[in-house]
């Protein structure tokens, strides 16, 4: 199976007057290989005060990947925001992998 390299952005923390907030200038970025990384849905996207395309993509992962709900991803040159990410374990150990559902807000 064709795999692709996505780039997880996890942010540095910092304090904000009592609450810890994304530092995205301090932001480190790690390579990763998936697979399957494709379209699931565009709509149209009017409820935001402007109209917009809302794009998402699902990709499934290495079981053991440092992508989580906190980070931004970047593949094929679009950055995405992280809506989920799942661990999926096997009992087998032989299909574990990590499932992840992105979006990107263009408009």
């Amino acid at each position: 199976m064709r795999t692709q390299t996505l780039v997880v952005i996890t942010p540095a923390w910092v304090d904000d007057r009592g609450a810890n907030i994304p530092d995205w200038d301090n932001a480190t970025d790690t390579d990763e290989q998936w697979r399957g990384i494709q379209p699931v849905s565009a709509k149209e996207a009017d409820d935001i005060g402007r109209q917009g395309v809302l794009t998402m993509m699902r990709g499934t992962g290495p079981p053991d990947t440092v992508l989580t709900a906190h980070c931004r991803a970047t593949f094929g040159g679009v950055s995405y925001e992280v809506v989920s990410v799942q661990p999926w374990a096997s009992i087998t150990g032989g299909l574990a992998h990590s499932e992840a559902v992105f979006d990107r807000m263009e408009g």
